[in-house]
């Protein structure tokens, strides 16, 4: 039943407040209000940090591919790790040979996170070239001084797609 302008509104519409200890109630909603209101910018804040940490090899592949690509194999050079086999060897000049061989005719590349655990991350870097693309993988170390490449061409060639 619909009340009139002036009349009684039925009983179930004028009970008690809800939570019939109406002060507790009020607490503890405002202790759910003020945990929900810590807890999501410190849940964004998180995710951003995530997100940075996951950035941060992609971005040193990047560079180090981009080195490559414009031929400043010394600066590619440089940001291999000082324990990759590669450095170990200290063969510059066949590092240089075996880099001009693999970036001929390479048009573009993108590189894309694989697997990130700790110190440790792998990126898959696709390469186009003219008749299609290649894809191999780098792996890459953080000993405290920035993300370096350390196995720079186990490669593996996922074919054209």
């Amino acid at each position: 039943m619909i009340p009139e302008a002036g009349g009684k509104a039925p009983s179930s519409l004028t009970g008690p407040p809800c939570g019939a200890n109406g002060g507790k109630t009020r607490g503890l909603r405002a202790r759910i209000i003020t945990a929900a209101a810590l807890a999501v910018p410190a849940f964004a804040a998180f995710a951003f940090l995530a997100v940075l940490t996951a950035r941060a090899p992609v971005e040193a592949s990047e560079r180090y591919m981009s080195a490559l690509g414009e031929g400043r194999l010394g600066e590619a050079w440089e940001m291999l790790h000082a324990t990759s086999e590669l450095k170990e060897r200290g063969d510059l000049e066949g590092y240089m040979n075996q880099v001009r061989e693999r970036m001929d005719s390479v048009s573009g590349w993108k590189v894309h996170l694989r697997h990130l655990t700790g110190s440790r991350a792998y990126v898959d870097v696709e390469l186009f070239r003219d008749g299609g693309r290649d894809v191999f993988r780098l792996g890459l170390r953080n000993d405290g001084e920035g993300w370096m490449v350390y196995e720079p061409v186990s490669e593996r060639d996922y074919g054209s797609p």
